[in-house]
Order: structure tokens, then sequence, then C-alpha cells
């Protein structure tokens, strides 16, 4: 049974070295990404950097498994993530 969910947001913060999981933000090795869609922000944090171009303010899609709601509104922690794309606007 496939437990992830199709996701469609913008990137708004790459970060290093915090732990979002911890309520007092302490130092960790891990590298989190941001993401939000319609107010409802989705934390992924990694030992290592995503291979991929990531980039602030970019839409993407991506499936993930979404886990606990963390401390204090800072979003649902997600973990598994699979991108699928990166989605942009053609003005004509």
């Amino acid at each position: 049974m496939d437990n992830k969910t199709d996701i469609i947001a913008v990137l708004i913060e790459v970060s290093y070295g915090v732990d979002y999981t911890d309520r007092y933000f302490r130092p960790a090795n891990l590298h989190t990404y941001v993401f939000e869609h319609e107010k409802q922000r989705y934390v992924w944090q990694s030992k290592g950097r995503s291979a991929l171009n990531l980039v602030e303010g970019g839409t993407y899609v991506f499936r993930a498994v979404i886990g606990e709601r963390l401390i204090g509104g800072r979003g649902l922690l997600i973990s598994e993530v699979e991108f699928g794309g990166e989605m942009g606007l053609i003005i004509k």
C-alpha cells in the first residue's frame, strides 16, 4: 500500500544547520527545505543535500509521506520525498 501523498508547493526556504523538530531550534547537521501550498507548510529535513537544483520561489511537484505536525505551527514534517518536476508559467 502506497502511503505517499502528491503535493504541489512553492519552495520558500532552504537552510542548513537547524533542526525544525527541536522546540529550541538547536543546531544539527541537517539540510532543511520548507515548501508551502495554501498556507500549509511542509518541512523536509535531510542529512544530505538534495542532488536536485532546488531554487527558492520555484514550484515543485513531489510525492512524500506526511508525518507529524511540528511544534509551534511550523508545518508538517515530510519524508521519502520523490520529485516529479518543477512547474513554471509561460506568459504569452
